[in-house]
């Protein structure tokens, strides 16, 4: 594998654990508590969730 190659894939699984993440948000079995300190597990400089009523990931 490549340099190339290794950051393609990367991104691959970035998009993969966004997804993730946003299942997780979604669940109507979690508190608004417990998904407001999930979403901050999952921030990062460039991705962020706002959690409300609805989830939303925000893009910087």
């Amino acid at each position: 594998m490549n340099k190339s190659d290794a950051v393609a894939y990367a991104c691959e699984d970035v998009v993969e654990v966004l997804r993730a993440a946003e299942r997780v948000l979604e669940r109507e079995d979690l508190t608004f508590e417990q998904r407001r300190e999930i979403a901050e597990t999952f921030w990062t400089r460039a991705t962020s969730f706002e959690v409300g009523f609805d989830v939303e990931r925000v893009r910087d």
